[in-house]
């Protein structure tokens, strides 16, 4: 609180400094600005009527810090004390000048092409249509300012700190009867009349309190000595479905249960909570923070009265997840393994009953050695993902990455060139302690993908960014991009963005899963980012010294 009540009091006095300096600072600008074209007014008349009389003989007596020119009706540069006339442009087009013939006078800032620098121009239509300009530069103005800004911040600075010890003094003295309170006899110090009800409150509170402490403190210790050594969570309710307590699984499972009160603690077992406290038994699954509990709560009976309720709970998320995945992947590998059979069956079958041409059979058994093909990349894939999901220990050894990068680059070079892509390698060695198979699959399935989903004559940029705990593998292309809406499911298992062109090329959906799997089996991280249209960039930041 007085850390809050600090800040704000320093954040207004700074605002309030802020602001009135800058106020200043502008109108003082403003001011010596306006005084400067007050000057260059008289100065213009004062050559105007010299022009009058003496002509430019008149102009080359002057000495004036100022720029003065003498522009014809034509805007021929007739005289110039800055610039030799007969090598300046004609000033014919210029908006100060052009202002001062339509309106006899004319302003202007901006900067001086001559001279180089930021300008204010003055110009005065003479009788005959001449105009004389005086110029001088804007520097002066801002020197003045700067000069006065460097006082001003002094100035500043003093009242700042002044406003520092008197917002931190105040605040002190602010927060500190609050401060003094002491919860457990909170009548003993003066404190704001506003406060006094309130400690009176805490006082009777204390008193009850106090009476009970012991007796809950003696069937809490008896409660925690029988449930202490449960796995199951454990929590009883009360009459009113308040939780009267819990176990230390329970709070494992669910790290802090912040509240008593069912509605806030469990709100999607409150329905099954009413059950119990009617006497009814409940089993079923709860979903809280992605996780799955499986749960069974029962009435506590007491001489024939339900006097409270008990929820016993175990965490199966895993499980849940496990068999979920199980049903998805068998349903994946079904369907990804019938298209090609059934495109190959159906090929073979026309060529078993002659219902090919001759000339077509070269084509038909094409077909069919492209979807084998596909099937062999699909077993291969499928085997290197239940490896992975085995978590079987591997033996580490030290790998360079950028020599495995290297390899993998190697590889690709036909394939790349076949698609007309560019594929360049960047950075320096740096080993890693990992599975050097492993790495080599995730750099080739990023690479891979890279030059499947590229456009003709796009590029791909492979990096390789060692630091001092980790070293980042990067994989840019300028392909096809993926849609922001997808870019958190490219990882799973199958999943493609655009079905029907990764059937055109013969991807099987599991290269990006197998680098997330590799990536957890490294302790690695895997991030993408990918602008439709523009291209993707994936990385993985591996740790140098392997998993941890």
């Amino acid at each position: 609180m007085t850390s809050n009540i600090f800040k704000k009091m320093v954040a207004m006095c700074c605002a309030v400094i802020l602001f009135c300096m800058g106020t200043f600072v502008v109108v003082l600008d403003e001011q010596f600005e306006k005084r400067k074209f007050d000057e260059m007014t008289v100065q213009a008349q004062l050559a105007a009527k010299g022009i009058a009389y003496g002509g430019i003989e008149f102009l080359e007596s002057l000495e004036i810090e100022n720029r003065v020119t003498w522009i014809s009706q034509g805007g021929n540069v007739l005289f110039d004390t800055f610039a030799d006339e007969t090598n300046l442009e004609n000033h014919w087009d210029r908006e100060v000048v052009q202002e001062a013939l339509k309106d006899g006078v004319g302003t202007a800032e901006r900067v001086s092409k001559t001279a180089d620098k930021y300008m204010l121009y003055y110009a005065l239509r003479m009788e005959d249509g001449s105009v004389v300009r005086i110029a001088c530069k804007k520097e002066l103005v801002g020197a003045v300012v700067t000069a006065i800004f460097q006082n001003l911040v002094w100035m500043s600075a003093v009242l700042l700190v002044g406003c520092l010890l008197m917002a931190f003094h105040m605040s002190k003295k602010i927060v500190e009867p609050l401060n003094n309170i002491s919860l457990e006899r909170p009548m003993e110090h003066d404190v704001y009349p506003e406060l006094k009800p309130l400690m009176e409150r805490l006082e009777e509170q204390n008193l009850t309190i106090r009476s009970q402490m012991y007796e809950m403190g003696r069937k809490e210790q008896e409660f925690t000595t029988i449930t202490a050594g449960m796995r199951e969570g454990f929590v009883l309710f009360d009459t009113h479905g308040n939780i009267l307590s819990y176990n230390q699984s329970a709070q494992e499972l669910f790290m802090s249960v912040k509240h008593r009160n069912l509605d806030k603690a469990f709100p999607q077992l409150r329905n099954a909570v009413n059950l119990a406290l009617i006497g009814q038994h409940w089993e079923g699954y709860w979903e809280q923070s992605e996780r799955v509990y499986q749960c069974l709560i029962s009435p506590v009976i007491q001489s024939g009265q339900v006097t409270g309720a008990l929820l016993f709970m175990m965490d199966v998320t895993e499980k849940q997840k496990r068999e979920q995945l199980r049903r998805e992947f068998s349903a994946n590998v079904s369907h990804e393994l019938k298209t090609p059979l059934t495109s190959i069956s159906g090929f073979a079958e026309l060529m078993m009953n002659g219902m090919v041409p001759s000339d077509k059979i070269p084509e038909c058994a094409g077909e069919i050695y492209k979807q084998s093909q596909q099937l062999i990349n699909l077993v291969g894939d499928i085997i290197k993902i239940s490896k992975l999901d085995e978590g079987s220990p591997l033996e580490l050894e030290r790998v360079d990455v950028y020599k495995a990068a290297q390899n993998v680059i190697s590889r690709l070079i036909p394939a790349a060139q076949q698609q007309s892509v560019m594929i360049n390698l960047r950075g320096k060695s740096c080993e890693i302690m990992g599975v050097p198979q492993i790495i080599d699959e995730m750099i080739y399935n990023l690479c891979d993908n890279a030059i499947k989903y590229n456009v003709p004559g796009g590029r791909i940029k492979v990096t390789v960014h060692p630091g001092k705990r980790t070293t980042a593998v990067i994989v840019e292309d300028t392909g096809i991009g993926i849609p922001y809406s997808e870019q958190s499911r490219v990882f799973e298992r199958f999943y493609r963005v655009d079905k029907s062109h990764s059937k055109e090329i013969g991807g099987t959906g599991l290269g990006l899963s197998i680098v997330k799997h590799g990536a957890q089996y490294h302790g690695a991280e895997v991030s993408i980012s990918s602008v439709p249209g523009k291209g993707t960039k994936v990385q993985i930041l591996f740790r140098n010294d392997g998993p941890a």
